[in-house]
């Protein structure tokens, strides 16, 4: 898949405004340690929400908001980040 049909995808799933430029910079500039500790934390949230996807899109969404707050990063980029940790861990 294309850096920019994921970025659109992201930015679907999130709402987020950001360009795919933008998106691109901000996933590149995450480093690993951040990464290492935000997705783990996502995924629990996404456990904890404990629907089917369809009942659970909202929640899931709305838990990418408030952590996107939390750690000053678009939810676009924390989505983005998520499914690459994703491929890796499970």
């Amino acid at each position: 898949m294309s850096l920019d049909k994921q970025a659109e995808i992201a930015r679907r799933m999130t709402g987020s405004k950001l360009s795919n430029q933008e998106i691109f910079a901000m996933v590149r500039n995450i480093n690993q340690d951040t990464k290492k500790k935000i997705c783990p934390e996502i995924d629990q949230m996404i456990k904890d929400i404990n629907l089917p996807l369809d009942k659970a899109y909202p929640s899931v969404m709305v838990g990418f908001y408030k952590m996107s707050v939390h750690y000053n990063i678009d939810s676009a980029v924390l989505f983005w980040i998520y499914m690459e940790w994703l491929k890796y861990n499970k």
